[in-house]
């Protein structure tokens, strides 16, 4: 009978311990909903919200659209689609190496099944050559995509995308002379090249890899054949015509010359013989040099 008693107090001192430590238990707080916990996350430029019309990164950030513009044209735009929480900056104009938000979904924390709005987004400038798009969710975290200029795409707290569209326009050609490369070729008139050498690495002084062995300028120029050898021999004469100054009313400047050569900015995605074929129409045009 003492022992059932003993064992009695003692059921009631364990007891009476559990029932103090579960009292000092946080009662647990309500699950946060994949969106809340997402943008909480990503942060990244979209330091508040209705950031529309702000100029940001290229990064993909979950509730906004980001438009950014590669190449030498600024891009305008017009965006449509906007509902409920998502708001857009309908006639948006993006200059060339910036990004811009061009709509944004300003409810973070809600059921992502209860918002958004799909946002249709078309650019007007000339140029375009290509577009490339980053998209980032909730769930699978960011991969990239494409976008067709003209597309429409779902925007809520879930999902964000980044844009980038590229566009290149060619400058009008204004000079009128130029210099052959039989001219630059010819030892009597190596006292008209200026800047460069004659023994100066090609491939160096454009900053590509077209010949190897490697071949200097002066042989550059005297090179026979098509292709990159073509290409090499008007891109000498160019680049000579273009360090002329004065001496030469030349229609393209030196770094315009190193990009058509390397088919980058405006010339990019210009073919081997179309780029060389600008530089031979220039070279073409007349040398008022003895």
């Amino acid at each position: 009978m003492h022992l059932n008693r003993s064992l009695a107090t003692a059921m009631i001192v364990v007891a009476a311990f559990v029932s103090a430590r579960c009292s000092n238990v946080a009662t647990p707080t309500s699950p946060v909903g994949p969106s809340t916990s997402i943008s909480a996350a990503v942060g990244g430029d979209k330091a508040s919200l209705q950031a529309v019309g702000g100029s940001v990164s290229s990064t993909a950030t979950i509730g906004q659209i980001r438009v950014c513009k590669a190449g030498n044209v600024s891009g305008t735009f017009t965006v449509t689609g906007a509902a409920g929480p998502v708001s857009t900056l309908p006639n948006p104009t993006v200059a060339p190496g910036t990004c811009t938000v061009v709509a944004e979904d300003s409810t973070p924390g809600t059921d992502p099944a209860s918002s958004g709005a799909f946002i249709t987004i078309t650019e007007t400038s000339a140029g375009l050559q290509s577009i490339s798009m980053v998209r980032i969710d909730g769930s699978s975290g960011t991969s990239t995509g494409s976008f067709t200029n003209g597309g429409t795409l779902f925007l809520n707290n879930y999902h964000g995308y980044a844009i980038t569209f590229t566009n290149n326009v060619t400058p009008p050609v204004t000079g009128t002379q130029g210099c052959t490369p039989g001219y630059w070729k010819q030892d009597q008139h190596f006292d008209s090249w200026k800047i460069y050498s004659q023994g100066a690495d090609f491939d160096a002084t454009f900053g590509v890899n077209f010949f190897s062995p490697n071949l200097t300028l002066l042989e550059a120029l005297g090179n026979g054949g098509g292709g990159v050898d073509a290409l090499g021999r008007h891109a000498v004469a160019a680049l000579l015509n273009a360090a002329a100054g004065s001496g030469v009313g030349y229609p393209y400047t030196t770094a315009q010359v190193i990009a058509i050569v390397r088919g980058t900015g405006a010339y990019s995605g210009q073919s081997v013989e179309a780029r060389k074929n600008l530089l031979a129409d220039a070279n073409e045009l007349g040398c008022p040099l003895n």
